[in-house]
């Protein structure tokens, strides 16, 4: 008995695509890659193309009829691809996705409706819109399609049944146009137009004659025997339409209907042309907010993002049947799963799956051809955790350990390393952290507020965390809130208003994330921040999204963890306090007392008042936190881990090993616990005792350019004394140079200059 599909072939509707096929060549050898394919005669004889041809003066006719963009799919195939019945699973494989078999019956249902027989494709960026378009394409243009999408669209070849005739008159008997402004802008060429029109008025008569042009190809007869085409109009920017092509284009729809071959009363005249969107759910709402014209004209058809084993699928069946062909090496399953696991960090703005996994997967091929490590023929997923860390700029602590522990499972000891002190607080924001990073807290980012003294080590713990899983300080991601080129929280997150400083802005935080690459946002000073900005920040971090307000409107979600830091509650650790009294007070403070610290603010509440549904947000995925100042009894653990960052600092913009001994360092302390100064102090004092006592050796004509310098203390009959050595000094240079520490920043010294000033000093920085 024969199959569905050769009856199909049988009762005529491939016979009448084969002349089709004949006039393209598809049976003759494929064109060479300079030379582009004959296109199908059909479609160049249609009236539409015709008339974009001829009228608008735009002959790039592959960027128009989204049919030949099938066609030259297909003739990479071969010359006999459609000819041959083995072909057909390769080209269904080539052409179609079964997860776009829903909305792909969904959407010719629409279009066989007697009224409004239009519909729009809804979905995220890179959901898959495109893609469907494409296969409706097949499907209307060639009556190419597998099983799945029969059984999805309910297909009968049986002509006697009505759903069998609305079949026959879309399958082979469909163009779609892909239309956007870009092809409306152009103005017709005839005789008596005006060239004057403005853009919006010549935008509208383009489409009205496209439309014109669309009802004359319908009806379009050869020898008394009609032989139009339908026609669909696409347009993938629905959104971005002029409002006076919007409302032209709602009065035209009007008028179309498809006759159904179902006598009814109220069938309308068939025009033979519908309209298919494209766009976002959030531009469609827009739209139809307020207008249910627009719904109806246009009803919603949904394209979900796919979830991971849907997903999973669609790279695993590309990668098979193109990427492992094409590039040489396998990629294995888990590789795949990683990189859908941290689809969220691939692309900025985010896409959504499965392009943004098809498009990073294929970049991991390309990359891996480069990187054929020990295992050239094989991508394993240590081949993708270095490809995402190159990438996007993650560090190892976010995968699977060298003996199979959890990723992260070593970022409290890393992060501690670079933090002095704090050993409960930093413990809680590193599960706080970590329970983010692992995909637990239901994808939205922890909010934390620290608050503490100056010098308590408040940006010391984001720095430290972004060393430890960025590679990087997170300098271009610490902003102060207190104000930002005058227009406050507005200017960090939406960018300037319009009409002041750079109108293509897109917000403070946005260009340090696009260009400085991610990490962890340190929102500063928000003890000193007006409580009513603390308000707007509230509404941000609230629904989690960027919305700029320049040129580039896109969305972008909201990633990163963010830190809120100000002196809140330093009033309870003054620096009169000793260490065993800031422990007590510590010790005693309850959770409802630090909640109570954000709250209040200061001035009565007008600065520094942290909303009580920011503290809800902070509640939810996040936490608060005080810093004591730092004990005493850490100094010098604090000046032994500030050294070692200014000695590569030293090293790397002028060679310069510096040495300062312990003398000098518990000299440092006792001064600081003398004066009862704090950290922030303390990190003064050591910079000033040893970078600035070199730069003033610099000014003095000392041979400090790629030399190795200790700096030593001494008391020298009562009097405080910085020693300078040069360890490795040059012939005629002198070997030491005295400072009085009481007058270390001032102009008067002890020693003299040596008397000639060697040439290498010439290459010396002017600031250290």
């Amino acid at each position: 008995m024969a199959s569905k599909w050769d009856r199909c072939i049988s009762i005529g509707l491939w016979r009448s695509l084969l002349p089709l096929f004949l006039c393209a060549n598809l049976l003759a050898a494929p064109a060479t890659p300079d030379q582009a394919p004959t296109p199908p005669k059909q479609i160049t004889e249609n009236l539409v193309h015709r008339f974009i041809i001829d009228k608008l003066g735009i002959a790039d006719i592959e960027t128009i009829d989204i049919g030949l963009e099938v066609y030259q799919r297909l003739k990479t195939l071969g010359p006999d691809a459609l000819d041959n019945p083995n072909h057909r699973p390769l080209i269904h494989q080539e052409l179609f996705s079964p997860e776009s078999a829903d909305p792909i019956a969904r959407v010719f249902r629409y279009l066989q409706r007697s009224r409004y027989p239009n519909c729009s494709l809804l979905g995220l960026p890179g959901v898959g819109k495109s893609h469907t378009r494409q296969q409706l394409a097949a499907f209307l243009t060639f009556g190419i399609m597998p099983d799945y999408l029969k059984e999805e669209i309910r297909y009968t070849d049986d002509l006697n049944e009505p759903y069998g005739r609305i079949l026959n008159a879309f399958v082979g008997h469909t163009h779609i146009f892909q239309i956007g402004n870009d092809v409306l802008s152009h103005a017709i060429r005839k005789p008596g137009s005006e060239p004057w029109l403005d853009t919006e008025s010549r935008m509208k008569e383009t489409l009205e004659e496209l439309f014109a042009a669309a009802k004359r190809e319908f009806n379009r007869e050869v020898d008394g025997r009609r032989v139009g085409a339908r026609t669909i109009f696409l347009f993938e920017e629905f959104g971005d339409l002029e409002p006076l092509v919007l409302k032209t284009l709602k009065k035209i729809t009007d008028r179309g209907g498809f006759q159904n071959p179902t006598p009814l009363p109220l069938a309308r005249p068939d025009e033979g042309f519908h309209v298919l969107n494209l766009t976002t759910p959030d531009d469609f709402r827009r739209l139809v907010q307020g207008d249910g014209s627009y719904e109806r004209r246009f009803p919603p058809v949904h394209i979900r993002e796919p979830d991971v084993d849907a997903a999973f699928r669609i790279v695993r069946r590309t990668a098979s049947s193109d990427w492992e062909e094409k590039h040489g090496p396998k990629i294995e399953d888990a590789a795949i799963r990683f990189l859908i696991h941290f689809r969220r960090f691939l692309t900025s703005p985010p896409l959504a799956m499965p392009d943004s996994i098809l498009s990073v997967t294929e970049q991991l091929f390309t990359w891996k051809t480069s990187h054929p490590g020990d295992d050239p023929k094989n991508i394993t997923i240590q081949d993708a955790q270095i490809f995402l860390m190159r990438k996007v700029g993650l560090t190892d602590v976010w995968f699977e350990g060298p003996n199979g522990e959890p990723p992260f499972y070593d970022l409290e000891k890393r992060v501690k390393q670079h933090v002095i002190g704090h050993d409960k607080q930093v413990h809680q924001i590193c599960e706080i952290i970590k329970a983010w990073a692992r995909f637990e807290t239901g994808g939205k980012v922890p909010i934390i507020l620290i608050g503490g003294p100056k010098g308590s080590g408040k940006d010391t713990i984001v720095r430290a965390l972004n060393l430890v899983m960025f590679g990087h300080d997170g300098g271009h991601l610490m902003k102060s809130i207190a104000g930002q080129k005058g227009y406050g929280i507005n200017a960090l997150i939406e960018g300037p208003p319009l009409g002041n400083h750079d109108d293509s802005e897109t917000g403070i935080l946005i260009q340090a994330l696009e260009t400085g690459g991610p990490g962890i946002i340190g929102l500063n000073e928000a003890f000193d921040t007006a409580s009513i900005e603390l308000d707007k920040l509230k509404d941000f971090l609230g629904r989690s999204e960027f919305h700029p307000m320049g040129r580039d409107t896109r969305a972008r979600p909201l990633m990163w963890p963010v830190f809120i830091l100000g002196q809140f509650g330093e009033q309870l650790f003054p620096d009169s306090m000793s260490d065993d009294e800031m422990a007590r007070k510590y010790a005693g403070l309850s959770a409802a007392e630090i909640e109570g610290v954000f709250i209040m603010g200061k001035d009565s509440g007008t600065v520094g008042a942290v909303p009580p549904a920011l503290i809800d947000r902070v509640k939810e995925t996040g936490g608060m936190f005080v810093f004591t100042r730092s004990p005493r009894s850490d100094f010098a653990a604090i000046i032994n881990t500030w050294l070692p960052q200014r000695q590569m600092d030293l090293l790397d913009r002028n060679r310069i090993e510096l040495l300062p001994t312990q003398n000098l360092i518990q000299f440092i302390i006792d001064k600081s616990a003398r004066e009862r100064l704090g950290p922030r102090a303390l990190s003064g004092l050591t910079r000033d005792y040893t970078v600035r006592v070199l730069s003033r050796a610099v000014d003095q004509l000392l041979p400090v350019y790629d030399a190795s310098v200790e700096v030593d203390y001494k008391n020298v009959d009562g009097v405080d004394t910085i020693i300078v050595r040069w360890l490795n000094a040059k012939p005629n240079h002198r070997t030491e140079w005295t400072f009085v520490a009481n007058q270390i920043l001032s102009t008067k010294t002890v020693g003299t200059v040596p008397a000639n000033c060697p040439e290498e000093l010439l290459n010396v920085q002017s600031s250290l």
